[in-house]
């Protein structure tokens, strides 16, 4: 059936059924409309958690590639034909041959907020990664374009009367790729990015080869990547944040009592560290550090 309410042709026929048929025909209808309520539940959770694992397959990603190769990035390559595949195969699956306009707005909604997992995995993981030159970085920011191009098959702008928020992260976060520290944190109050992202480029960049100790969260952390993003998806912006604090001063006191540094490294570390603990203020303060990361 294309829907679960009857057309207002049908229910004038209903009208001349008895009250008890209707009731019955009222019962199945509201029991089908709550099992189809729980199966795009399913769906939708099934799809966000598989999505991210693959998300997450970029820090296997080799981004050290010849000049010369100008060929799309293996996990990206694996993101579009997901979403490929789940418009096509799985959506068209559970889309009816003559849908009502209530339910084409419920896979609508269930591939919008698929969509809006995708962004938001992929800029936090590939905000987590340390040590990228420049033609990674450029190799990212193709990724970005292409990303677009796949999440359109699930959230087309056009269906929207104003775009998602994180279409407008997207584009920045291709121009943060290129920033410093200091540059991030100049430019702090002006980025609609997440502040879990901006936190994670910023220590992403403290971590280098003259600081011995491990900057990037979840390796600070000691955790996996994949434990790292159940945590960020279980708890609220602001809890994240508090930890984020503490981890700043941990990750100071173990560069105070690791391996000798020369007092000029130490010192910019430090006021690299200073930068985030100033712009944790500063987003904690902020009235959306309350709400929760999607």
């Amino acid at each position: 059936a294309g829907g679960l309410l009857p057309s207002s042709s049908s229910s004038s026929a209903l009208s001349h059924l008895p009250k008890k048929a209707l009731l019955l025909l009222q019962q199945a209808m509201e029991s089908s409309k709550a099992l189809r309520t729980n199966m795009m539940t399913l769906l939708t959770t099934v799809a966000k958690s598989k999505v991210s694992q693959v998300v997450m397959e970029v820090h296997a990603e080799p981004f050290e590639r010849p000049k010369s190769t100008k060929t799309t990035s293996r996990y990206m390559r694996q993101v579009q034909r997901w979403c490929d595949a789940f418009v096509n195969n799985v959506i068209g699956a559970y889309r009816p041959s003559r849908p009502s306009p209530a339910v084409v707005l419920e896979l609508q909604g269930v591939c919008w907020e698929v969509a809006e997992k995708i962004a938001r995995s992929f800029m936090q993981n590939v905000s987590l990664i340390s040590g990228l030159r420049e033609d990674a970085k450029l190799a990212i920011a193709s990724d970005v374009a292409q990303l677009e191009a796949s999440l359109h098959l699930l959230a087309p702008k056009h269906h929207f009367a104003q775009a998602p928020k994180w279409y407008a992260e997207l584009r920045q976060f291709r121009q943060v790729l290129f920033l410093g520290i200091s540059d991030i944190q100049t430019k702090a109050n002006e980025l609609a990015l997440d502040p879990i992202v901006v936190v994670h480029f910023m220590l992403a960049r403290i971590s280098n080869r003259a600081v011995p100790v491990t900057c990037v969260p979840y390796k600070a952390l000691n955790t996996s990547i994949a434990k790292y993003n159940r945590w960020l998806g279980q708890y609220p912006t602001a809890r994240i944040l508090q930890r984020f604090q503490t981890l700043v001063e941990d990750i100071r006191k173990k560069l105070g009592s690791g391996r000798a540094l020369s007092s000029a490294t130490l010192a910019q570390a430090n006021a690299s560290l200073d930068m985030v603990r100033d712009f944790l203020k500063t987003a904690q303060a902020a009235p959306q550090a309350a709400e929760s990361v999607s």
